[in-house]
C-alpha cells in the first residue's frame, strides 16, 4: 500500500513540475506585455510634455519596476536575464537626454521588447503543453519502472 502511495506521489510531483514549467512561459509572456505597455505609456507621457521627474517617480505603474526607489525585478517574475537587463537599462536611462532622444530610446526599447514578446508567444504555443505532457509521461515512466 505504501509503495503505491509513493508511486502516486511521485507521479503527481512530476506532472505538477511539467505543468508549472509550462505556466512559467505564460507568466513571462504576460510580464513582457506589461513592460511593452509601460514603455508605450512612458513615450506618450514624454510626447505630451510631462515633466521627466514625475515620469521617473511613477516609473513602474502596472509594470512594477520600482518600489520605494529600488529596482524590484525578481526571479519570480519569470523574466529571463536578457529581459531584466533590457528593462533595467531602459529604466536607468530615463531622463538622460532631451525629449527627442528619450522618444527614440522608448521606440528602440519598445521594439526590443516586442521582439522578445513574439519569441515568448512562440514558446507558449510550442512548448507550454509539451512541458505538461512530458511531466505526466515522466511520472508514468518512473511509476512503471518502480513497479
Amino acid at each position: 500500500m505504501l509503495k503505491w502511495l509513493g508511486i502516486l506521489a511521485l507521479f503527481i510531483a512530476c506532472a505538477l513540475l511539467g505543468i508549472f514549467k509550462g505556466a512559467a512561459l505564460f507568466f513571462r509572456k504576460k510580464r513582457l506585455q506589461e513592460i511593452c505597455l509601460f514603455i508605450d505609456n512612458v513615450a506618450d507621457r514624454i510626447r505630451v510634455g510631462e515633466e521627466m521627474h514625475s515620469i521617473i517617480e511613477s516609473a513602474g505603474g502596472s509594470a512594477g519596476f520600482y518600489k520605494d526607489g529600488y529596482n524590484i525585478f525578481v526571479k519570480e517574475d519569470n523574466l529571463g536575464v536578457l529581459d531584466v537587463k533590457l528593462a533595467t537599462d531602459f529604466i536607468n536611462g530615463l531622463g538622460m537626454g532631451d525629449t527627442q532622444s528619450q522618444l527614440r530610446r522608448c521606440e528602440t526599447y519598445s521594439e526590443l521588447f516586442k521582439r522578445e514578446l513574439k519569441t515568448a508567444e512562440k514558446e507558449v504555443r510550442e512548448k507550454a503543453s509539451v512541458y505538461g505532457k512530458l511531466g505526466i509521461f515522466l511520472g508514468l515512466l518512473i511509476g512503471i519502472v518502480l513497479i
